[in-house]
């Protein structure tokens, strides 16, 4: 499951450069949208280091 993850992550973007390519993105705009993709990203690790123990302990409280 993992290397399927894995596989997947290194294959969107040149799937994405591609989907934008098509649609007429130039390569500022290309660059702009993989970096607030890329921005996101950090975001949510940040946000999931800080919340994830919390809501496991949650889920485990419900016994979920």
């Amino acid at each position: 499951m993992r290397s399927e993850v894995v596989d997947a992550l290194k294959s969107a973007p040149p799937a994405g450069y591609l989907v934008g390519t098509v649609a007429g993105l130039s390569w500022s705009e290309w660059a702009s949208i993989a970096a607030l993709v890329y921005t996101c990203w950090l975001l949510g690790e940040k946000v999931w280091k800080v919340l994830g123990p919390k809501v496991k302990a949650w889920r485990a409280a419900q016994g979920k």
